[in-house]
Formats: C-alpha cells, sequence, structure tokens
C-alpha cells in the first residue's frame, strides 16, 4: 500500500496532473493513479527514473599527511543515475609504481616516499557527466622531517606578466599549525611548506617530478587561494616542472 501525495512544496496535483519539485535520486520508483466514481475505479501505474550527474557521498579531504614508509588509504563514493563509475587518477605524474591499488574507489599507495607527494583526484562518471574531486597528498619521513622558523618566507622575483616580485609570508590556509616552514629530508632536494608550497624532486634536472602547490603554508598573491589553478601554477608556470637551476642564499646580521 503506497503512501496518498498531497499538494505541498514537494508535489502539486491539479487536474489529474503531478508535478515533483526539486527532483532528486530518491523521488524515483513507481507512482500510481487512481481515478473512482460511483460506478467502479480504475488505476494506472508509471515508474520515474531521475537520471543526472553523479552526486559525492564520501568525499576525501582536500589535504592528508602520511608518514614516510606506511600505507595511504583513501576513498571516494558518489551516487547517481546511470551508476557512476569511480576511478582515480594522478594530476600530471603517474601512480608510484608497482605500490598503487584503486578497488571499488579506494585508493591505496603501499610503503610511501616523498616521491609520492602531490595531487590526486577522484572522477565520478555516468553517462550524464563527470564530477571530480581532489586530494593533495603530503609525505612526511618519519621523525622530524620539518623544520618551523617564524622569519621564513618565500620570494617569486619573476612572475606572470602585470605581476610584480612579490614577498610570500607563512599566512597560507595551514599557516597556522606553525611547522611547515622547510622539509629537511636526504630522499629528494628542498621542499617548503606542508602542501608543498613548492617541492624539489630526487635527480631534479633529469625528470618532470617537481611541483608547486602554493597556499598550504605560504600565502600566494592576494585574491588567490590554496587549491586553485593560480597558485598551483604560479611559481612555476606549471604545477609539474624541471628545475633548470637551484640557488641557495642565506641572511647574515652583523651586530655593532
Amino acid at each position: 500500500m503506497g503512501i496518498k501525495l498531497l499538494s505541498d512544496a514537494k508535489y502539486l496535483i491539479k487536474e489529474g496532473e503531478l508535478i515533483v519539485r526539486n527532483l532528486n535520486y530518491s523521488d524515483a520508483g513507481p507512482y500510481t493513479c487512481a481515478a473512482r466514481n460511483i460506478l467502479g475505479s480504475s488505476e494506472a501505474t508509471s515508474n520515474l527514473s531521475v537520471r543526472g550527474l553523479p552526486i559525492f557521498t564520501k568525499v576525501p579531504p582536500a589535504l592528508a599527511t602520511a608518514v614516510q614508509g606506511t600505507t595511504f588509504q583513501v576513498t571516494c563514493q558518489a551516487e547517481g543515475y546511470p551508476r557512476p563509475v569511480i576511478t582515480w587518477i594522478r594530476a600530471v605524474l603517474p601512480f608510484p609504481a608497482g605500490r598503487t591499488e584503486v578497488n571499488r574507489g579506494t585508493l591505496t599507495i603501499k610503503n610511501l616516499n616523498p616521491a609520492d607527494n602531490g595531487l590526486y583526484e577522484c572522477m565520478a562518471t555516468n553517462s550524464i557527466g563527470t564530477k571530480k574531486a581532489r586530494i593533495n597528498v603530503a609525505v612526511q619521513r618519519s621523525g622530524s622531517g620539518y623544520w618551523y622558523d617564524s622569519n621564513a618566507f618565500l620570494f617569486s622575483l619573476v612572475n606572470k606578466p602585470g605581476l610584480a616580485p612579490v614577498r610570500l609570508p607563512q599566512t597560507g590556509k595551514y599557516s597556522s599549525r606553525r611547522q611547515h616552514s622547510i622539509e629537511d629530508i636526504a630522499s629528494h632536494g628542498p621542499s617548503f611548506g606542508g602542501g608543498h608550497d613548492i617541492h624539489i624532486t630526487d635527480f631534479a634536472s633529469s625528470k618532470r617530478s617537481s611541483f608547486s602547490n602554493l597556499g598550504y603554508t605560504y600565502s600566494p598573491p592576494s585574491g588567490y587561494s590554496y587549491g586553485s589553478t593560480f597558485a598551483q601554477t604560479f611559481l612555476a608556470g606549471t604545477y609539474a616542472f624541471t628545475p633548470g637551476e637551484i640557488e641557495t642564499f642565506y641572511e647574515t646580521t652583523q651586530v655593532k
């Protein structure tokens, strides 16, 4: 026995016509129209199928921090009609070879190392379209891999047209944690910020695996935010890059 529908905020019933407002997937199913008079009754049933873009029911966090050598796992789930297919990709770079598994929306990376840092993307796709969700994975070595200095900042000298040289202070989205000024680890080059805001990989000049994701610890230029395409391409022009030259400067103060 079904539930009798009445005209309200959800349904409008007028002269034998049914209108369902704010349609969603829970509205799918059989609907029966019944007509009655003194001579008897008649019924007709129709099935409503709701088609639309996938809707995420479990979204990966924007940022995940994991320890080197451990197994990292994150799940992405979505609903929709037709039922969406869940896939994972890694932004720009390939998955870690031999250590990555994707099963029913769950991404697993075994034996993490710093080269696994970066953006991973979950895609929910059906015949209507695709929805995407990104997670930034920051791999920290066991022990104290990061150093914090309240005076640390990044400085970008040559920028995109229209942008002057700019100082980038530690006022990014997660700067309040006060722990990710610079990473000290022997397996790759210098990394600044917990995202990383900029990361130089090992053997950096021979591969395009260094990357920048400005805004985690160090603030991007005014008007732009962590995770935006601008923040990911501001420092190097692209998210992943091959550095041509690395120079290190240090500041000294003379006491008179």
